[in-house]
């Protein structure tokens, strides 16, 4: 006869109702984009000022002496611009005084894009020629906001050249769509226009790969060589390092030191630290690597690339450290002795061109370095 199996012992929690299953918390709802939060806003401002009300008063009361402005003040001038833009416009320029748009910009934006003002924009000029500004700001802002196509159509229905300059100057936010319309840009500057713009688009990511059209598009020699070199040295400053290194001359410059700054920014600190004997060239580019892996295996190049800040923090040990190497340090020692070595003393260049034949010292420079560092014992 089998054993009845023992009675499981009865608990509390078998006399409970089962517990809810767990809802999945509500997401929260999205975040509404502030342009249309502010714009709803001021719409409701709008709205709510009597169609009768003296709004050119309310303006003139609420633009204090102060320069500063309340929502219903602003409100009250998009209502004044609605009604009488070239009054609005006129008493705008007056009260900022050529300063700025920013006071009013959102209602002198929402009259361009709304209320009809981009196709009104020649009537404005022609009308307000002392406030252009006034007109030239607010579409312009929208131009940038929409994209190159836009700006550069919406600038060559300006009628003057004037105006359709100061459309273009500091326009161009990215380089998209640039190229087949360099030749209108051209066309609307006119001569001895092209730099301030083809600046302006040389310091944007990717001007460099517009250096052919900038060419095509007919600008003088002189101005795409300009281009040219503002666009390399854009390109340069996202280059990283061993393709920084490898592109470099062996030769400092201002604009060497800012990608050092951005690129290597211990840099600064290494170079302090070789000069004051606390550390060796070599542990200079082993920091170098360990910072940036894509260089190593460049212990030739980084050699040279990093002689110049060497050099100019300890001078005889730098020397005497690329010499070491061997290579052809004389051609990297001879870019910076061009330039003459003010802290290297007479001492320190005897000792350095002891060891050297008369063509090393010829050809490194030091022969005359060493020259002028006696001459100017006796001078």
């Amino acid at each position: 006869m089998e054993t009845a199996a023992p009675a499981k012992p009865l608990r509390l929690e078998d006399f409970l109702p089962p517990p809810p299953e767990e809802e999945d918390e509500p997401a929260p709802a999205p975040q509404e984009d502030y342009k249309v939060t502010r714009a709803r806003e001021m719409k409701a401002l709008r709205d709510a000022i009597p169609a009768d009300a003296d709004v050119e008063a309310m303006v003139r009361a609420g633009a204090g002496k102060d320069r500063m402005i309340d929502d219903k003040t602003l409100a009250a001038f998009g209502v004044w611009m609605d009604r009488d833009p070239l009054a609005a416009m006129r008493w705008h320029h007056e009260w900022e005084n050529g300063a700025s748009t920013s006071h009013f910009g959102f209602e002198l934006r929402r009259h361009f894009e709304e209320g009809g003002g981009l196709a009104r924009m020649n009537e404005y000029l022609a009308a307000l020629p002392e406030a252009r500004w006034s007109v030239l700001g607010p579409i312009k802002e929208i131009a940038r906001e929409r994209g190159n196509d836009f700006l550069i159509d919406l600038a060559r229905k300006l009628e003057s050249k004037g105006d359709q300059r100061s459309m273009l100057f500091g326009a161009f936010k990215s380089t998209a769509g640039l190229a087949p319309r360099l030749g209108e840009i051209r066309e609307m500057l006119g001569v001895g226009n092209y730099g301030m713009v083809l600046g302006q688009i040389a310091g944007l990511d990717g001007s460099l790969e517009l250096l052919e059209a900038v060419r095509q598009a007919g600008f003088p020699e002189e101005d795409v060589s300009s281009f040219e070199q503002a666009a390399r040295k854009k390109a340069a400053e996202s280059m990283s390092v061993s393709d920084y290194v490898r592109s470099s001359d062996g030769t400092g410059g201002d604009d060497r030191e800012r990608w050092l700054q951005k690129s290597l920014p211990a840099f600064g600190e290494w170079e302090e630290d070789f000069g004051d004997g606390r550390i060796s060239g070599d542990e200079v580019i082993s920091r170098i690597v360990a910072s940036a892996p894509d260089a190593a295996g460049m212990d030739a190049d980084l050699r040279e690339f990093i002689f110049p800040n060497l050099a100019a923090s300890n001078p005889a040990k730098a020397i005497m450290w690329l010499q070491g190497h061997g290579g052809d340090w004389q051609q990297a020692v001879a870019k910076v002795t061009g330039n003459g070595l003010p802290d290297l003393s007479a001492e320190e260049a005897v000792d350095i061109t002891a060891g050297l034949s008369d063509a090393d010292q010829e050809s490194s420079g030091m022969a005359k370095i060493t020259a002028d560092q006696f001459g100017n014992w006796f001078a």
